[in-house]
């Protein structure tokens, strides 16, 4: 019994390939160079860094994702152009005063937020890359990139709930 647990839990996608393949076909058009994956942390219910082109550790909380992404299922999120402060209580003046010196310390430039199921499982941060030099083709090539990401990483997380699943039954 161990061994076919052992063999199911040896079949689960590890996505870092896949994030891996979707930066090289990010880098054919745009030339961007430090790109992170964030995933949604069961533990923490905040986004961490899964795989980054430059080492980093970046890490975003449900509330500073609310602040960034406000309902934006389009495509490509610009935070400098995102915050929007008036009428705020001192405890939502305080969080967006963290969430943009975050977006600052990390130099993040644009947010691809991936959707499944209308909720978000992953972020893609693109870091050191001015907004003054996206083109409209950046953003259109991005965009039809996030469709198929969205898919593929769909996917991969559906299949491994599947097989968590079975791997529960087997365990207990």
């Amino acid at each position: 019994m161990k061994e076919e647990i052992t063999s199911l839990k040896n079949k689960m996608v590890n996505p870092e390939g896949f994030f891996k393949d979707v930066i090289k076909e990010i880098r054919k058009t745009t030339k961007i160079e430090n790109i992170d994956f964030l995933a949604l942390d069961e533990k923490t219910g905040g986004f961490i860094t899964k795989y980054s082109t430059n080492g980093s550790k970046v890490c975003i909380t449900r509330t500073e994702l609310k602040l960034l992404c406000l309902n934006n299922k389009e495509g490509i999120i610009f935070p400098e152009t995102e915050f929007n402060h008036s009428d705020q209580s001192i405890i939502r003046w305080t969080l967006f005063t963290k969430t943009r010196w975050k977006v600052w310390f990390y130099k993040i430039c644009a947010i691809m937020p991936i959707y499944f199921d209308d909720k978000i499982i992953c972020l893609v941060l693109f870091r050191d890359q001015p907004n003054n030099r996206w083109t409209d083709r950046n953003i259109s090539h991005l965009k039809k990139i996030k469709v198929s990401t969205e898919y593929c990483l769909g996917s991969i997380f559906l299949y491994n709930q599947a097989l968590g699943r079975v791997i529960r039954e087997f365990e207990g």
